[in-house]
């Protein structure tokens, strides 16, 4: 499955590139947000539409608010990183999310920074480094 899974994204990611040729960042975004959203909302729908109702101002704000940061900033500087410099070095600047993450829940969320955590936030941030500063 998780080979399956590294093609899809990495079949994803060459498909976006041909789309920026035809069209900018942002209009992809739009229409990749467009997209998910409709497929997410069908599958709730029909998985529990009466979850729907249970829904308050609260949460959808903080659902809109996260959508608009993580799909639609997230998203829209990625398309625009893989007009700029190409699927392969946006896909391994993308691969810093777990160095992001790891670093941000050590500071706000006092998780442990164990060995083997410090291990992989090191040998991520070489292989981007190895991949972003290659000579083209």
């Amino acid at each position: 499955m998780g080979l399956v899974a590294s093609v899809s994204w990495a079949v994803a990611s060459l498909l976006i590139r041909l789309g920026l040729e035809r069209v900018g960042a942002r209009s992809a975004t739009f229409v990749s947000i467009v997209a998910g959203l409709a497929y997410v909302l069908t599958i709730g729908l029909i998985m529990d539409a009466s979850a729907f109702l249970d829904l308050t101002l609260k949460v959808v704000l903080g659902f809109t608010l996260v959508g608009l940061l993580s799909f639609g900033a997230g998203r829209f500087l990625y398309y625009t990183s893989v007009g700029l410099i190409g699927v392969g070095r946006a896909t391994a600047i993308g691969g810093a999310v777990p160095i992001v993450s790891a670093t941000l829940a050590v500071i706000f969320l006092n998780e442990v920074l164990t060995l083997p955590l410090g291990i992989g936030i090191v040998a991520v941030a070489g292989g981007i480094a190895l991949i972003v500063t290659e000579e083209s």
